[in-house]
């Protein structure tokens, strides 16, 4: 690791730690005016960030989250859902809420969403998030057969007119039978 590297993860472990330490103590009010100015920062120059710097915003915002109720997550999931290199941990995180407002807008809309994270939570999850999986612009073949397993009629008739929808032979074949 070079000099200047080690020093960047050196700075990068005592931001965390003084975050840490004002969190703890701060009031519910001062830790959402946190989260919602950090991410106000990150939405107004992600495409400006690489992914280093990414990952700096991943572990910030990943403390902040751990100390919001719901109603803030699912703000912060609505304002990182379409943001295309939006921080990894947190949109999983996000995604894998129990609180379907919560997880909806990043499961719906979220780029940096992979296939097995949506099977993991496919298998997981109840029908809302199945469902809303299930509006993606885009799903797999390997989500689709999980959605199909495990979802009801919304689920289906979802799939079934989602032309970003790619089925398996088995996954048509199931499509087939439900429809029946």
């Amino acid at each position: 690791m070079s000099l200047n590297a080690s020093t960047q993860v050196r700075a990068h472990g005592s931001l965390i730690a003084e975050l840490e330490d004002a969190m703890s103590t701060a009031s519910r009010e001062k830790r959402v005016e946190t989260l919602r100015r950090v991410t106000d920062l990150f939405v107004g120059g992600a495409m400006k960030f690489n992914e280093e710097q990414v990952s700096v915003f991943d572990d910030v915002l990943l403390h902040l989250v751990q100390r919001m109720e719901v109603k803030v997550m699912a703000e912060l999931s609505t304002r990182m859902a379409p943001v295309h290199n939006a921080p990894v941990e947190v949109v999983r995180t996000l995604a894998r809420n129990d609180d379907i407002e919560v997880a909806g807008p990043v499961l719906t809309q979220s780029a940096r969403l992979t296939s097995d994270d949506l099977v993991e939570i496919a298998k997981s999850k109840g029908q809302g998030h199945l469902l809303a999986i299930a509006g993606r612009a885009e799903v797999e073949e390997v989500v689709t057969d999980h959605l199909l397993q495990r979802g009801y009629g919304e689920v289906t008739h979802k799939l079934a007119g989602n032309a970003g929808a790619r089925f398996s032979q088995t996954g048509f074949s199931t499509l087939i039978v439900r429809s029946r």
